[in-house]
């Protein structure tokens, strides 16, 4: 049989095709930044009948494109921004604005803000401008499928955008979760809609920047705050500090004042109603032993219980893990957890950089974990952390395992060995002193509140004052300088659309439910500032009934007035 012989191609038609796919390669991607800058451009213009799906795609396929890249930045920018604006200061915030979208134009809550700062100066024609970019960008989202399933996820360019669409349907994220499924990435988001109860799923195809978190090079910066709480400071090779106490979270937002009506109507005192029983005490901790290797060392601080070291056949140390412990001062689940640690410790100064990364949901022991995967940078040193978050009763711990980036993805299976290490045991000795929610506490309270109308009796602590009447309620003076309200609405819907107002902008903490004779209570815990100063606000509702609760306390005094919080709470007589 005769064979065809081919010669080889001379290697100046190698070299000549070489060059012309490489020029095709780069015209194709000059083409498509030069498509993108002329649809932005119109954009900024004013011309909102552009292709926002294109715009987004073209810019997910520019040179450089990475959402990860100015993150930690933009966040910070956007709360000072939101900040002024709550302030009346709204020619700041406009500039703050202006300079997220120098560096993001495509940004959507950035618009949305402006958008209401715009709307309070009477700008009519830039608050619709940036109200419609706000929801072109979403409905391009939306658009690109119904988020039900893998297969119909919708496509985004960066996380904001996948809250940008639960926000704008009305649903509060209640967990995330990252999915590998037929080769493709997607960041699945459980919300809940405040309003009808509703909860589904949301799938969101992730691929167009996943990983690119990767690509970020090391962040110039000086030495970090102390760290304290959950989350230690990294020692030895990897350049860290000494932890400390940390003062609570500090969000930028304003607590809406209320409206005074007359005249008073006069406190009665009645018998003291028996508050319901709080959580006990749990008798079982974790354990940790981690296999050879790691190295024990001693803990620099208190929330500290464990923590180990793991050197190379050099010694020098490589990775880092830290066993935490915090008592919880009311229940909480575990991506109720998770966002008190991001509100309150995973940020800079304590961790300069940070980024996070996937949340998914595991198992340590047998009990369900919470693990979170984030980057921060420390002396221009790009690390990477995954902490697994187990809460046992009225205690949460959290294992931390750190190292260089470079390194994560070969030390990853050995952090995932030490985790096996974990054994539950029954406590021996003292348990930590628990707050709210925690062990039986007497009541304090030297009399009830009784509502004129008969419709609600509440359970005053000892030492609180009438200050006075307000629209739909009255204001009590509560200890430790802070504040009662007792609101009571026509209707229950009234109850859901007062709560959602007074928490809009605030940062929520925690939530948990207490019985209260036939009702339940179910309690949100939100943090603020406002002149300066730091609140936490207890909202608690109960179902079925149109009365709402409302302390708000500073901040530092959290912790003392735990001991008349829960019985007052749980003590509402409700008709």
């Amino acid at each position: 049989m005769n064979k065809k012989i081919v010669s080889p191609l001379p290697s100046s038609i190698l070299v000549l095709l070489f060059v012309i796919c490489f020029t095709f390669s780069l015209f194709a991607q000059t083409d498509s930044t030069t498509e993108y800058t002329t649809l932005l451009e119109r954009l900024i213009r004013g011309d909102t009948t552009i292709d926002f799906t294109r715009l987004r795609m073209l810019y997910a396929r520019t040179p450089g494109y990475n959402p990860y890249a100015k993150m930690v930045e933009i966040k910070g920018k956007e709360k000072e921004m939101y900040a002024a604006y709550q302030k009346g200061n709204y020619q700041e915030a406009i500039a703050s604005g202006q300079t997220i979208l120098d560096l993001v134009y495509l940004r959507g809550m950035t618009h949305m803000i402006l958008s209401l700062i715009y709307d309070k100066t009477n700008d009519n024609q830039k608050k619709d401008f940036h109200e419609t970019v706000f929801f072109k960008l979403v409905d391009s989202v939306i658009n690109s499928g119904d988020g039900k399933t893998p297969q119909t996820a919708m496509t985004v360019i960066s996380i904001d955008e996948e809250y940008n669409v639960l926000d704008a349907l009305g649903f509060n994220s209640e967990g995330q979760t990252l999915l590998d499924q037929d080769g493709k990435k997607y960041d699945l988001l459980k919300g809940k809609n405040s309003k009808t109860g509703e909860s589904r799923d949301f799938y969101f195809n992730i691929d167009l920047f996943y990983g690119k978190e990767n690509e970020i090079q090391p962040i110039a910066s000086t030495a970090p705050e102390p760290v304290s709480g959950i989350l230690p400071s990294p020692t030895v090779s990897l350049p860290g500090v000494t932890p400390q106490a940390s003062p609570f979270p500090t969000p930028q937002t304003t607590f809406p004042p209320m409206i005074p009506i007359t005249p008073p109507p006069t406190p009665i005192v009645v018998p003291q109603p028996t508050a319901a029983p709080t959580l006990p005490l749990v008798s079982q901790q974790l354990v940790l032993a981690p296999p050879a290797g790691w190295v024990p060392q001693q803990p620099g601080d208190p929330s500290q219980i464990a923590y180990y070291q793991l050197p190379n056949q050099q010694g020098t140390v490589v990775a880092e893990c830290f066993v935490l412990l915090e008592t919880l001062s009311m229940p909480m689940n575990l991506s109720g957890y998770l966002s008190h640690i991001q509100a309150s410790r995973l940020k800079p100064p304590e961790f300069s950089g940070y980024v996070p990364q996937q949340t998914i949901e595991t198992a340590v022991v047998g009990l369900p974990a919470l693990r979170h995967d984030f980057l921060f940078t420390i002396n221009n040193l790009q690390l990477k952390a995954m902490v697994v978050f187990v809460i046992l009763g009225n205690n949460a711990y959290s294992f931390l395992f750190y190292s260089i980036l470079k390194d994560f993805p070969i030390l990853e299976e050995q952090f995932n060995q030490v985790l096996k290490t974990v054994t539950t045991q029954t406590g021996s000795g003292p348990q930590p002193t628990p707050s709210i929610g925690t062990t039986p506490l007497p009541p304090n309270p030297a009399n009830v509140y009784q509502d004129p109308q008969g419709k609600f009796a509440v359970p005053l602590p000892s030492g609180a004052t009438k200050k006075q009447d307000i629209q739909n309620g009255i204001v009590f003076r509560s200890p430790n300088n802070g504040e009662i309200y007792l609101l009571s609405y026509p209707a229950e819907t009234e109850v859901q659309n007062a709560a959602n107002g007074l928490a809009g902008g605030k940062t929520l903490q925690g939530q948990t439910t207490l019985n209260a004779g036939n009702h339940q209570a179910q309690v949100k815990i939100y943090s603020f500032t406002q002149n300066n100063t730091n609140y936490a606000m207890l909202l608690s509702s109960y179902p079925g009934t149109s009365f709402l609760l409302i302390i708000v306390i500073p901040a530092d005094q959290y912790n003392q007035s735990q001991t008349w919080m829960t019985p007052m709470i749980s003590g509402v007589q409700l008709k």
